[in-house]
């Protein structure tokens, strides 16, 4: 199990449900997963726990109230 954080400005007062994903650049090949919202170093983060994740450089995806989109990539 691998725990995949990236940097995600979320507001506290807002408790819709953020997803992630993991994928390839075009599209998600992990099932999405909700995220968990954090504060690290004072900066918010969203995080969630995949099971099965591919190595190497991988895209973050990102489905919220503005819809699904890349990310960040990022190396694991």
């Amino acid at each position: 199990m691998r725990k995949v954080i990236i940097p995600y400005a979320h507001r506290s007062d807002d408790l819709a449900t953020i997803y992630l994903a993991i994928g390839d650049g075009k599209q998600p090949i992990t099932a999405w997963l909700p995220a968990g919202r954090d504060t690290i170093g004072g900066k918010r983060v969203i995080w969630a726990k995949f099971d099965m994740v591919p190595r190497g450089v991988v895209t973050v995806w990102v489905r919220d109230g503005s819809g699904e989109r890349p990310r960040t990539q990022i190396t694991l």
